[in-house]
């Protein structure tokens, strides 16, 4: 069986009208991936980004701010994802990611841990917007060594199959068939 690094993942549902936008990546350190939703319950761009712990802070935010100042003249954004820089912790990067967002007109809306061990708490896995939405810090099922999000879109104009919820325990999942439906799907393209 050959190997498949997958390095990039957004989801999307086969129902769901979007177009891809960007997908941007610094070695193993950095990387985004971007879609345009056209959608009658939500019409804007989602970003999905990953910032390694053991890379540079600085370069991050300079990565973060290039894009998202670049997406943010579309209309309504969210950036979502593993910022892997603890808002719990008033530090240097922390003020400066704050500051930075702020400045592209986005608000941070997650409001507590999301990486919870039996020695630590952190606010590392973020969201941040242009326009209100609600964020739930999801615990159960477990699904990684993170806490999810689950992000609630204009539920007022949300029709039933909208309001689908499904979830996967990670603890359950068989690795190998993973990887073959990866394989299968890739084929396919």
């Amino acid at each position: 069986m050959r190997k498949v690094e997958i390095q990039e993942a957004l989801y999307v549902r086969d129902d769901i009208k979007y177009e891809m936008i960007l997908a941007k990546k610094v070695v193993s350190n950095f990387w985004c991936v971007a879609i345009e939703v056209k959608e009658k319950l939500y019409k804007g761009v989602i970003m999905v980004v990953y910032h390694s712990p053991s890379s540079s802070h600085g370069d991050f935010m300079r990565f973060l701010e290039d894009i998202v100042e670049q997406l943010i003249i579309k209309g309504d954004c969210i950036i979502i994802g593993d910022f892997n820089i603890d808002i719990m912790i008033d530090s240097f990067y922390t003020r400066k990611l704050q500051t930075v967002m702020s400045s592209l007109g986005m608000k941070q809306y997650v409001n507590s841990p999301t990486r919870i061990t039996k020695d630590s708490k952190t606010m590392i896995d973020l969201l941040f917007a242009n326009h209100k939405v609600q964020v739930q810090v999801m615990h159960e099922p477990k699904i990684t060594d993170h806490e999810w999000l689950k992000i609630v879109l204009n539920e007022d104009k949300a029709v039933n199959k909208y309001r689908e919820f499904n979830t996967r325990n990670y603890s359950e999942i068989n690795v190998d068939e993973f990887i073959r439906l990866i394989e299968n799907k890739i084929e396919q393209d």
